[in-house]
């Protein structure tokens, strides 16, 4: 019986072109894309002594570039090959935007007998040779090795190898995020240090320098200092806050809708004692700012060029929207699937917005949109063609991001975040109770009020000094 299991499981040749067109097919059945390149050394497997055993090693190196889901499904599918001996030798993965490149050694042994009549002992070790082989335990462990990298948002694995067992390097966001890699890791190195980043390497050795890099915040351009002293309920007082993140408080303080063209980038520090709106609107003209007039106001470079949208009678559904440095292509496919129709946009168009809408024409907030990023629509039948680009790339489509940072693209709620974790931006009010603004990570601006839950403790207290914590219940 293991005489026939052998037969079967190890060809007596090596027939690459089949070998390859297995592999094809299951990575197409995996949906991914992959590049083979057989090695033309095959390797002998000998005994303990020395003489030569029937077993052949040939390998196969696979590449490619997916997400972690579909490579593991890939290495999970080759490890079902229940009908020929084969194993995974290592793999290393690198990470590239939101998936992954990826190179996995394969062993595809065969049986060749050296000796046409060996004795009993030596088919009895030939034999067992054969049966360590005949499974795929590496491929079935680098199916649970694949699963064991962490997927969560705080989380960034840089690269990864699978050899015997899973090695890994990258960066994470945040202390609950911290704490969990913690937990599950047993004795992973984790970088020393007061920010919401840390490098970390499992298992535990020196950490490269390289690593820190990528949680440091490029330095963006200060625009200067927004300072007004008016007649109204207004007070707001921000230290270096991003453009997106200052009408986000004029928004959240003031009810005032705002669309920052995408080329108005940069940070400000704002001294707002009881103003009114308007004068402190008038006030960003000081820093270059123009802001134009409700219901949406566009928030434009002073000198820019970017004209305004034209007057027109809206009729879409009225919506509300919250947007701050996220990706336009996104935000544009929000608005696809709530008219129902495609919307295509330049592939180019990889541009961050920030939107702060309430209650209004969905219709009327696009167009705004549209024309914030310099640009014009145009709408034939059931699509939306934005820009010149003819045929325009479907703004749903997956389009890589360049991002400064692994968490650019982060937004960690406040029920998620460490009290460590948030860094005061500021505080404000509008004739009310104070409100305390909070950098969260990565670097987003969030508000504070009394009894919000954080993640291990609750706001006690909020005011114009910034806010107060207690352990949470």
């Amino acid at each position: 019986m293991k005489i026939e299991i052998l037969r079967r499981l190890f060809p007596a040749g090596f027939d690459e072109q089949e070998e390859k067109r297995f592999i094809l097919g299951t990575a197409k059945a995996a949906g991914i894309a992959v590049e083979l390149k057989a090695d033309p050394k095959a390797e002998r497997v000998r005994h303990e002594d020395g003489f030569p055993s029937p077993i052949t090693v040939h390998r196969m190196d696979v590449s490619g570039r997916a997400a972690l889901e579909d490579i593991a499904l890939f290495i999970e599918f080759l490890g079902k090959r229940d009908w020929r001996a084969g194993d995974l030798e290592r793999m290393h993965l690198e990470r590239a935007g939101d998936a992954f490149r990826f190179t996995a050694r394969l062993a595809l042994p065969t049986y060749d007998p050296v000796d046409p009549l060996p004795g009993l002992v030596r088919q009895r070790t030939n034999l067992s040779l054969a049966m360590a082989r005949a499974k795929p335990q590496r491929l079935i462990a680098a199916t649970q090795a694949l699963a064991d990298i962490p997927g969560d948002e705080g989380v960034y694995v840089v690269n990864a190898e699978i050899t015997d067992r899973l090695s890994m390097e990258g960066v994470v966001l945040g202390a609950r995020a911290r704490a969990e890699l913690v937990d599950e890791f047993k004795g992973i190195a984790v970088a020393a240090g007061d920010g919401p980043c840390r490098a970390f390497a499992w298992p535990a050795r020196e950490i490269k320098p390289g690593l820190a890099a990528l949680c440091a915040v490029p330095p963006g351009k200060h625009l200067g200092a927004v300072t007004v002293r008016g007649k109204g309920p207004l007070i707001i007082r921000l230290r270096d806050v991003d453009v997106g993140g200052l009408f986000f408080v004029l928004h959240d303080l003031t009810g005032e809708n705002f669309v920052v063209d995408t080329n108005v980038k940069g940070q400000l520090t704002v001294d707002v004692e009881n103003a009114t709106v308007d004068e402190t609107l008038r006030a960003m003209r000081g820093v270059g700012l123009a802001v134009g007039a409700g219901p949406l106001r566009r928030v434009s470079l002073v000198d820019g060029r970017r004209g305004p949208a034209p007057p027109d009678d809206y009729t879409g559904e009225a919506i509300s929207f919250q947007f701050q440095d996220a990706r336009i292509r996104d935000v544009l496919c929000v608005f696809s699937q709530i008219s129902g129709l495609e919307i295509a946009a330049p592939a180019g168009l990889r541009d961050r917005t920030t939107l702060y809408a309430a209650e209004l024409p969905w219709d009327r907030v696009l167009t705004q949109l549209v024309y914030s990023a310099g640009l014009r629509y145009s709408i034939e039948g059931t699509r939306i063609n934005i820009g010149e680009e003819r045929p325009g790339l479907n703004v749903c489509a997956e389009v890589p991001e360049k991002r400064a940072t692994p968490f650019t693209s982060v937004r960690m709620m406040l029920e998620r975040s460490s009290a460590s974790d948030l860094k005061l931006a500021g505080v404000g009010k509008a004739g009310g109770s104070w409100k305390a603004y909070v950098f969260v990570p990565f670097r987003w601006v969030a508000a504070i009020v009394p009894g919000q839950q954080l993640f291990d403790a609750r706001v006690r207290s909020v005011g114009e000094k910034g806010f107060e914590t207690a352990n949470a219940p």
